[in-house]
C-alpha cells in the first residue's frame, strides 16, 4: 500500500486501470474488503513505482502544477518514470519535473506540486519499506 498520511483510511488506487490513463486514491483495501482495487505496488532499483505483477509504471510527462499522474508501460530507462521516496519527510519526488506526489482527499484525484515537507497531502507511507536500501541507494533530494 501507498497510503496518504493525511488521512490513512486512503491509499492510492490505480483500480487496474489500462497504460495512459490518470488515477487517484480511494480507500484503502485494508480498510475495507467491500470493494475492489489495485493497490499492492512495487519500487523498482529502477526507482519505479508500479502495480504489482503489471508492466505498468507511474508516469508525469509534464512539469507542470497539478500535473497528473498517469499509467505508462514500464520503459526502463528512468526519465518520466522515476521517483524517489525521501524517507525523512516521506515525500515521493520526481526529479525530471522536480515537483512532488500530492492529492486531494475530498476530490480523490492524484497530481504533481511543488514539493513541500510541510504539506500533509504529500506524505506517503509504504506499507512495507526497506529503510536501509531506500538510505542507502535512493538518495534523499
Amino acid at each position: 500500500e501507498l497510503k496518504s498520511m493525511a488521512n490513512e483510511d486512503m491509499c492510492i488506487d490505480t483500480k487496474f486501470k489500462p497504460a495512459e490513463t490518470a488515477f487517484g486514491i480511494d480507500t484503502c483495501l485494508s480498510k475495507s474488503h467491500e470493494r475492489g482495487g489495485e493497490q499492492t505496488f512495487e519500487f523498482t532499483f529502477r526507482r519505479e513505482i508500479k502495480p504489482k505483477g503489471r508492466n505498468t509504471c507511474f508516469d508525469v510527462s509534464r512539469s507542470s502544477y497539478k500535473s497528473p499522474v498517469l499509467l505508462f508501460d514500464c520503459h526502463g530507462y528512468r526519465g518520466n518514470q522515476e521517483f524517489r521516496y525521501n524517507i525523512d519527510t516521506n515525500q515521493l519526488h520526481h526529479p525530471v519535473s522536480n515537483l512532488c506526489v500530492d492529492c486531494n482527499i475530498e476530490t480523490k484525484e492524484l497530481f504533481m506540486t511543488q514539493c513541500d515537507t510541510k504539506s500533509q497531502t504529500q506524505k506517503w507511507k509504504f506499507q512495507n519499506v526497506d529503510t536501509d536500501l531506500i538510505k542507502k541507494d535512493f538518495k534523499a533530494f
